[in-house]
């Protein structure tokens, strides 16, 4: 049990009777100064501290609040920039704490928004604390879907770890931006945050559309791109699969993010791109990109399979026209010069 988290705010001295410091005994205050008085004093208590790798006692660092006050790991990673980041690690990490200070805990919001919505008549019931608890877990309070979630069924697929129960899983579990899941290594916060792949070993893969790259001469980002192209020109192609959300493994870090955005400011980009949103828009689709290493990539060996490939003919191109006109002239060259030898003769 913690005390209730505020904001991180470095001093150089105490607050004038700062709260809660006649209940701190002397170790509680040495903490309090060691950490530049960012908390209030009683939040240095012992039974309010934690050991970090090195077994230093440490405030929750803001990996803990975060999942403490019901949003995603590494969600206030944004927080800072790259360089601010590199520049000062420890005021990055102050800052990640002051906004979860600054929140409002995600999972009692749900709960109270719930409870709010089902006395306004919008929902056939309140949501329970285990529904809010569990992100992945389809809840179905709307008055229109009621009927269609069988409680039994999610729990015994939730139970025998079944192929949709580990894609909710995935689903549930989105980064700010919402286009692609979480899957974070834990690095420090001076470092780069690197996705990690997803185990695509997980799920049992049979092979429906497998084809080459049909042109050469593309950068390989467009061609990763054109592939996620005839992934969702399949999906779109059948009702069956319209108006569903789905989670789908590439191996593109310039493609997970460019398509999770919606832009690019690269022109052979955004031309592919541009299909992808018509695509998406036109089916009301809505893809979960998670990144998976090329090695695990199960679409790789399929992809790699003997085709014919159709290569670019530059039949009008200005360089093939300057080397008929090269070869016109060395040919009326070599032809004057044969004439003048037989004249010599």
């Amino acid at each position: 049990m913690f005390p209730t988290f505020v904001r991180a705010v470095k001093k150089k001295k105490p607050p004038f009777k700062p709260a809660g410091i006649d209940s701190c005994n002397a170790e509680t205050l040495e903490r309090y100064q060691a950490f530049d008085f960012i908390y209030p004093p009683y939040q240095f208590k012992l039974g309010y501290m934690l050991r970090d790798p090195k077994g230093k006692l440490v405030p929750p660092p803001a990996v803990v609040r975060e999942v403490l006050m019901g949003f995603p790991k590494h969600y206030t990673f944004a927080a800072l920039n790259s360089k601010a980041r590199k520049v000062d690690p420890q005021g990055y990490e102050y800052a990640r704490c002051s906004l979860i200070g600054n929140s409002f805990n995600a999972s009692v919001v749900a709960f109270l928004l719930g409870h709010g919505l089902f006395d306004m008549g919008m929902l056939h019931r309140p949501p329970t604390a285990e529904e809010v608890a569990v992100p992945s877990k389809p809840c179905n309070l709307s008055l229109d879907t009621a009927s269609t979630f069988d409680e039994q069924k999610w729990q015994a697929d939730r139970d025998q770890d079944s192929p949709e129960a580990l894609v909710r899983y995935y689903l549930a579990r989105p980064t700010i931006r919402g286009g692609e899941v979480t899957a974070y290594n834990a690095v420090a916060p001076s470092k780069a945050q690197l996705l990690r792949s997803v185990e695509a070993d997980e799920w049992i893969w049979n092979t429906t559309i497998a084809t080459g790259w049909k042109s050469l001469g593309e950068h390989i980002n467009v061609l990763e791109a054109r592939a996620l192209l005839l992934a969702i020109r399949w999906r779109a192609r059948s009702p069956w699969f319209h108006h569903q959300r789905f989670l789908h493994l590439i191996d593109s870090r310039v493609v997970l993010s460019t398509v999770s955005k919606g832009r690019s400011s690269s022109y052979n980009l955004r031309r592919v791109l541009s299909k992808i949103n018509a695509y998406c828009l036109a089916a009301h689709l809505w893809p979960k990109l998670a990144y998976v290493a090329s090695e695990l990539n199960p679409a790789d060996t399929p992809s790699r399979a003997k085709r014919e490939v159709k290569k670019h003919k530059f039949k009008n191109s200005g360089t093939r026209r300057l080397r008929q006109q090269a070869g016109k002239a060395l040919q009326t060259k070599n032809a004057i010069a044969a004439a003048q030898r037989r004249a010599a003769r």
